[in-house]
């Protein structure tokens, strides 16, 4: 709960009873006496906070406080490739980690035609905030490039050349009514999830048989590559 605002009345017990409200509050069993309340930290409803002054201290610095962060804590994922609206919750920090998408495997050559590289993953981004690239599309020969802070996951496609995993980036975002750089309460934030890359086309082979029922050999196809895995976001508040 809050105290009262400015204007009501507000006493020294009313302090005590929302001290006791929560155990893990630095308000909790501080007792009936204000000096005891020096240096503690406060919040109010809009989750700016605070600490009470640690020197003179009065009922007036109690005002519209609360012992308590007002922030119900969660989370969101978004795995599905494309962009969505992320309407922000009432936070003190916004923890987000972001992954692009794998990149594609290459597809398999052939002595008649040669395997497809396989293609990028795609970026992910939380709005304007932080972004993180796909994994590179795997190359017929040579090795793929992973994106930028990757750790493995989401795993690029497998193939003929497997493609590169995608990248990681974590953001800590601060709620600007405490000063931070996050995004206001209330506000839409685009969320775009990036695709994992396509696999790469397969080659063919041609083996030329001594048969007069083909007389030009026979072409077959081989494996293509597989597509890359699809990146994430994921948003945590508290």
């Amino acid at each position: 709960m809050t105290l009262p605002s400015p204007g009501s009345s507000l006493s020294i017990s009313q302090i005590y009873t929302e001290a006791q409200l929560s155990p893990s509050s630095p308000w909790y069993n501080k007792g009936q006496n204000l000096g005891a309340y020096r240096g503690v930290q406060w919040w109010q409803d809009n989750t700016q906070t605070g600490f009470f002054p640690a020197s003179t201290i009065s009922i007036n610095d109690f005002y519209s406080k609360r012992s308590t962060s007002p922030v119900t804590p969660g989370s969101q994922t978004y795995s599905a490739a494309g962009s969505s609206s992320f309407t922000v919750p009432l936070y003190s920090t916004l923890t987000i980690t972001i992954r692009g998408g794998g990149g594609g495997g290459a597809g398999e050559s052939g002595n008649r035609t040669s395997g497809g590289n396989g293609s990028a993953g795609g970026t992910s981004s939380f709005g304007a905030f932080g972004s993180a690239p796909g994994g590179g599309g795997g190359p017929t020969s040579g090795t793929a490039s992973a994106g930028a802070g990757s750790d493995g996951v989401p795993a690029g496609g497998s193939g003929f050349g497997p493609g590169g995993a995608g990248g990681k980036t974590v953001l800590t975002l601060t709620n600007p009514i405490s000063g931070g750089s996050g995004p206001a309460v209330g506000a839409s934030v685009t969320v775009t999830v990036g695709d994992g890359g396509a696999g790469g086309s397969a080659g063919t082979f041609w083996i030329q048989l001594p048969s007069p029922t083909y007389p030009l050999g026979i072409v077959g196809t081989l494996s293509a590559g597989s597509k890359g895995g699809v990146g994430s976001v994921t948003i945590q508040w508290i």
